[in-house]
């Protein structure tokens, strides 16, 4: 997956920008770290950051729209549609769009993130009561820590696909596929699912690690049990940095949100949206309680 910077006349679109500083993780990392989510002041804005929407035929991402539209891609600040009166982003695909092998819309956030980091990354996802079931053979990325040189898959990323009856997160063992390191909590419509990954950034397979957090919004979080090559596990020991894919030695990875799906999926047709809460970057001094209590009240 290669991640391209579009920047549209003098503006760019931020994902992050910076927060009040708090290591207990009341509230995310500020300063020279990522903090508060995409668009917090309200509107896109010149700035770090970046904006990729295309199929991977599209040159530097194609062409996409900053507020919603009854065709095309798009990404949008709009209200949440479960209620409680605050903004999430969407994210649109058009389905006609794709080039045969996949669609996508993908906001990008700063290069921020280094090697020998540990941090807590909180994602929040909800899909509407008309989303799709993927194909057998389907897949969507919904998030991941990401960065140069950007040569396949990445190692980090939480994804779905159809398992069991149902979309289901997962976590796939990548490059290559090899193994399902979480087969997760079914993706059902017209929630608000909550996914926090501890992770620690590194090329050192001993020393980097994830461990996966889940619940519903408002409800506590709850460590999940790994499978594939971790079974049995909570903490999956890796190179979350992979020279030749997110790492090259030096510059840092990002976050990015995604709907980055298989085309030509059946019932996958015209525009298909994904809304995300604001994704926030914590300290690894944080706990999932704390978390849980900042995404409840955010």
């Amino acid at each position: 997956m290669i991640l391209l910077a579009l920047v549209i006349g003098a503006c760019a679109v931020v994902l992050f920008a910076a927060a009040g500083s708090n290591r207990d993780a009341a509230e995310p990392l500020a300063g020279a770290e990522p903090g508060a989510g995409v668009w917090a002041d309200g509107s896109p804005a010149a700035g770090e950051g970046a904006a990729d929407a295309s199929s991977r035929s599209a040159s530097y991402g194609g062409s996409f729209a900053l507020k919603p539209t009854d065709s095309g891609h798009f990404a949008a600040r709009v209200d949440d549609p479960a209620g409680g009166g605050r903004k999430v982003v969407q994210l649109t695909t058009d389905e006609s769009l794709g080039d045969g092998h996949a669609v996508r819309m993908q906001l990008n956030g700063a290069q921020r993130l280094r090697d020998g980091q540990e941090v807590w990354i909180l994602n929040e996802f909800y899909f509407g009561p008309d989303f799709p079931d993927l194909a057998a053979d389907g897949w969507l990325s919904l998030s991941s820590v990401y960065g140069p040189p950007g040569s396949g898959s990445g190692p980090n990323t939480l994804s779905m696909r159809y398992e069991n009856g149902a979309n289901r997160f997962t976590w796939i063992e990548q490059p290559g596929g090899r193994s399902t390191l979480w087969a997760g909590q079914p993706a059902t419509r017209g929630t608000w699912h909550v996914v926090v990954r501890h992770l620690r950034l590194d090329s050192d397979p001993d020393k980097g690690f994830m461990e996966i957090y889940y619940g519903i919004r408002g409800e506590p979080l709850q460590l999940q049990q790994l499978s594939g090559a971790a079974s049995g596990q909570t903490r999956r020991y890796y190179a979350s940095l992979q020279e030749g894919v997110n790492w090259n030695g030096s510059t840092p990875n990002s976050l990015n949100i995604s709907n980055y799906h298989k085309d030509d999926m059946p019932g996958w047709e015209g525009q298909i949206p994904i809304y995300f809460a604001n994704p926030r970057i914590f300290s690894g001094g944080a706990s999932p309680e704390s978390i849980a209590r900042y995404s409840a009240s955010h």
